[in-house]
């Protein structure tokens, strides 16, 4: 994001039937950034109870040029804008996607345990073990 593009949706294809989460990692300020306060602001959808924007991070060069983010983990769509500064600033994180059932594959299915009955029908027999004996050997002298 920067001064031209001030913001960035992450989205995904409606026709993915998979729980997705954004896990955000790092908001840093690229190496042309002026030496300014850059806000960066998540924009909850419009229908969320919610709407208003949430500042996530302020970055500064000579203060704070990177942030890390531990544990913000969001739903797509999501928006990122670029309320104060001209940036650029660059967002890195991981996208993760869990496959959900689907409506038609029965849910219920019953998990059916075997039980296996091993039946030895011949009598149990001592197990032989050859005896071990130790006889010292001798030399022979010629």
């Amino acid at each position: 994001m920067n001064s031209e593009k001030r913001t960035y949706v992450f989205e995904i294809p409606d026709e993915w039937h998979y729980e997705q989460q954004l896990a955000l990692r790092t908001i840093c300020l690229g190496e042309n950034a002026k030496d300014e306060f850059n806000v960066v602001e998540f924009v909850p959808p419009e229908n969320s109870k919610n709407p208003t924007p949430v500042p996530i991070v302020t970055l500064k060069p000579s203060v704070l040029p990177m942030a890390t983010m531990v544990g913000l983990e969001l739903t797509p769509p999501v928006t990122f804008r670029l309320r104060a500064g001209s940036g650029p600033v660059y967002i890195t994180g991981q996208h993760v996607t869990c496959k959900l059932p689907r409506e038609d594959e029965d849910e219920d299915e019953e998990e059916v345990e075997v039980e296996e009955e091993i039946q030895d029908e011949s009598p149990t027999k001592p197990i032989k073990r050859q005896a071990t004996t130790k006889t010292a050997g001798t030399a022979k002298v010629q």
